[in-house]
């Protein structure tokens, strides 16, 4: 699928990078570009790429970058697709001020565990605020990702159906993708 180079800053402020080598799945990090073979060939490939693997991370390493193997089965179906979704938002812009965000943000932080879905407060928050739908959903989105929503990232979080406090934090849960050490 691809690599990655994260540059990250720690707890200290202090700068550090992080390499992510990344395959949809385990069985990526053993094949070969090769997709013929003997049994022969596949044993050899595979042997292949677990030291061009090896290598890369003695390259990184000796730049002190730690490399992570991450795959897509690594990652929680729906965390994946809420962090796809919310990231989508991160450029939109919204019509309202600052201030106003945060009591729309406090109206929305309002609704979660309750039986209420997000389109369902929304006429009133448009009317209150004087903003339109595309705010509504932008600061929501936009809240959750910036953490000030705290919603539970491993069920789907959609506009039309109530939000579920945050069961597992998700920097706690992938965490050890981010850290400068393992």
């Amino acid at each position: 699928m691809g690599d990655l180079l994260l540059f990250l800053r720690d707890e200290d402020n202090t700068p550090f990078c992080i390499n992510w080598t990344v395959k949809k799945d385990d069985n990526g990090f053993k094949r070969g570009l090769d997709l013929k073979s003997t049994r022969t060939r596949e044993e050899n490939r595979q042997q292949r790429a677990k030291f061009r693997h090896e290598l890369e991370c003695i390259y990184y390493e000796d730049a002190g970058i730690r490399t992570v193997q991450v795959t897509q089965a690594k990652i929680d179906f729906d965390v994946a697709c809420n962090l796809r979704q919310l990231y989508g938002y991160q450029q939109h812009r919204i019509s309202v001020s600052a201030e106003i965000r945060q009591k729309i943000e406090e109206k929305l932080r309002s609704i979660i565990g309750k039986h209420v879905a997000p389109i369902d407060v929304s006429r009133t928050i448009i009317e209150e605020f004087g903003c339109d739908l595309h705010d509504c959903r932008t600061i929501l989105y936009q809240g959750v990702w910036n953490r000030r929503l705290r919603v539970d990232l491993f069920s789907p979080i959609t506009f039309d159906h109530p939000l579920k406090p945050e069961s597992r934090d998700v920097l706690e849960v992938y965490g050890h993708w981010f850290g400068r050490a393992a």
